[in-house]
């Protein structure tokens, strides 16, 4: 073998093992990104408090300390806290962060734990500060599972769980828990750090919620309100409404309701939204009920109400019974109607 073929054969070989190193770095690379909950339990450092915060001090945490401080029982931290701004957010939940950003998003807090008698049940605690109370909701309603359960902790519209989560707003903290199976100890433990959260977190008055109550009328089905803060509808001239489903005759019907700085203001709203489903092909039709007058509309099947009462624009949206639909816009109606009466 000439020498030129022994010095090539030693650079390929040389490249072979340069490769396998690399690759063999990636590999190690990739597995404590993603398992970083146990990396702890060998020295190495596994969460990062980003943004140039303290974990000691816990500064612009919830209840000014580390989430570690929520630690259920038989659970330890095994990652540093995690810290992602609006900027940073898309790295700890691609694809989802302009559904946050776009509704008040400021921080969101990341930790993970796992069982000590059970490494394979772990659990990640997630903490998104919305900057207000009815941010935070938006976001849960309108993730919420149709099928959950409610938490008892938190009642019907601010609480609800999974087979291996739970979801949960406190003040201006929109919360999840999930785990890494669906198990009742795992349940059992996020339930305890959930009402450490809440006990040890103090919040101020939710504001912005006060619809909540004008829309627990006759049929409501419980843990079915949404908060649409803009953008109602694929509509950009509708924000800040409330939608909840009622059940009638077995079948359910969307009411919903959003409060204006004046009754010209809900006038203005309600008259943008009718030319704009009319625009889309929306036809008006006869209503059955007579208070309701030329507000009931046929948008291909479904059935939309749309009206204005004082500073409220009230209806029903993709009904898909007409008579239904008038019953439970008259029901939101006079739910108005006896609340401004009342002032």
């Amino acid at each position: 073998m000439s020498d030129d073929s022994k010095r090539r054969r030693g650079l390929e070989s040389a490249v072979s093992i340069l490769l396998v190193v690399v690759l063999v770095f990636i590999g190690a690379g990739v597995l404590l990104r993603q398992f970083g909950a146990g990396v702890q339990r060998f020295g190495i450092g596994g969460g990062v408090y980003r943004e140039g915060e303290s974990v000691e001090s816990g500064k612009s945490s919830p209840g000014g300390v580390s989430l570690s401080s929520y630690s259920p029982t038989g659970y330890e931290a095994v990652s540093g806290m995690e810290v992602f701004g609006a900027d940073s957010l898309y790295e700890k939940i691609n694809g989802k962060a302009p559904f946050y950003t776009e509704v008040g998003f400021e921080r969101l807090f990341a930790q993970r734990f796992v069982s000590v008698e059970d490494s394979s049940l772990w659990m990640e605690f997630f903490v998104f500060d919305m900057g207000g109370a009815a941010n935070a909701f938006s976001v849960y309603s309108r993730q919420r599972r149709s099928d959950a359960d409610i938490l008892p902790i938190c009642g019907p519209s601010f609480g609800y769980g999974t087979g291996n989560g739970i979801y949960f707003v406190h003040g201006r903290y929109y919360v999840e828990m999930v785990g890494s199976a669906e198990s009742g100890r795992l349940i059992e433990a996020m339930t305890e750090a959930a009402e450490s959260f809440k006990s040890k977190v103090q919040v101020e008055e939710a504001g912005g919620l006060e619809m909540l109550e004008r829309l627990a009328i006759d049929g409501q089905v419980p843990g079915s309100v949404q908060l649409y803060l803009k953008d109602a509808f694929g509509f950009s001239g509708l924000s800040d409404v409330f939608t909840c489903r009622y059940l009638i005759d077995g079948e359910e019907v969307t009411g919903f309701m959003s409060r204006k700085e004046s009754a010209a203001a809900a006038e203005r709203a309600a008259g943008s939204y009718r030319s704009f489903i009319m625009e889309n092909g929306a036809e008006k039709t006869e209503a059955d009920d007579k208070r309701l007058g030329s507000a009931v509309f046929d948008f291909y099947g479904t059935f939309e109400i749309i009206v204005a009462v004082d500073e409220f624009v009230v209806g029903v949206h993709e009904a898909p019974d007409k008579r239904r639909a008038e019953r439970v816009a008259v029901r939101v109606i006079e739910a108005v109607a006896a609340e401004s009466k009342d002032k």
